[in-house]
């Protein structure tokens, strides 16, 4: 689920990039100053998508962990 959530998100990203490349790159050289800023923007945000599904995961993780702890030290 969370995996197609990212896939989908990746998939936006790439349209948006080829909408601008098509838009700006044509007729004015501001082009690829957009090409290198959707850059950016792709780097952050694929870094985000990435720390916030680790932490997601090692927050579901710790969560269980310790639930299994609590359970298993009171009965």
């Amino acid at each position: 689920k969370y995996l197609d959530l990212f896939y989908i998100c990746v998939k936006i990203n790439q349209f948006l990039t080829y909408f601008v490349l098509l838009s700006f790159k044509s007729f004015s050289p501001f082009g690829y100053f957009f090409c290198f800023f959707q850059l950016i923007i792709d780097c952050l945000l694929l870094s985000f998508l990435i720390y916030f599904f680790l932490f997601f995961f090692f927050f579901n993780f710790f969560f269980f962990f310790f639930f299994f702890f609590f359970f298993f030290f009171f009965f």
